[in-house]
């Protein structure tokens, strides 16, 4: 078990909910030639909580305001074990922050502190747009996060299936999306029955 107290903040981020859509960033740089699929979210600014880094880098890479949902349960994942391993634990608000993180990542570089990545449950009735700090926006429905994590989609089949996305520049449609960390540990607990928000209502246009 990691001990918190002793752990330094490093980045946060938000599965953000929009009527059964969550958007996911897709970057500029390829990852093993292939197109990166990651979470809105980057690192904390000087003294920030978890939830300030999280809803100023949302709205920074998507343009859109979020509001938290307080979720029941926090869970840990290590990030050095190879394969996902959620684990049920404690989220003192008093020693960690009032608002309480879905997921905690955490890493324990050689020599050094135990590093945190949070990851927050919110909702927004807004539509995204991607920034300048990223390529563009994949808006997943369930079914297509749970598509995209076991096997190999080309963006071109991911589009071909209706799904959804809004660009701000060009892409080579027949590269393989790659989803991280926070994507296939979304994908499992969606798959576990243990994320779940209510419907935030239509997107605005």
């Amino acid at each position: 078990m990691v001990d918190f107290k002793d752990a330094q903040l490093k980045s946060a981020g938000a599965y953000v909910s929009m009527d059964g859509l969550y958007p996911f960033a897709i970057g500029w740089k390829l990852h093993n030639g292939n197109i990166p699929v990651v979470r809105l979210g980057g690192h904390v600014i000087g003294d920030e909580t978890g939830w300030e880094c999280a809803r100023r880098e949302v709205e920074e890479e998507a343009n859109i305001r979020i509001r938290p949902v307080n979720p029941e349960k926090t869970y840990l994942v290590l990030a050095e074990t190879p394969e996902i391993e959620l684990q049920e634990t404690a989220w003192d608000p008093e020693e960690n922050g009032i608002l309480k993180p879905l997921l905690v990542v955490a890493a324990h570089p050689t020599g050094s502190r135990p590093s945190l990545s949070l990851m927050y449950m919110a909702q927004s009735d807004e539509m995204p747009t991607p920034s300048a700090e990223v390529r563009g926006i994949l808006l997943l429905d369930p079914e297509s996060i749970l598509q995209l994590c076991p096997a190999p989609v080309t963006l071109d089949q991911y589009l071909q299936r209706g799904g959804q996305a809004v660009f701000s520049g060009p892409f080579d449609r027949t590269r393989t999306l790659e989803p991280f960390l926070q994507l296939r540990i979304l994908a499992q607990m969606l798959k576990a029955g243990i994320y779940t928000i209510p419907p935030a209502g239509i997107p605005r246009q």
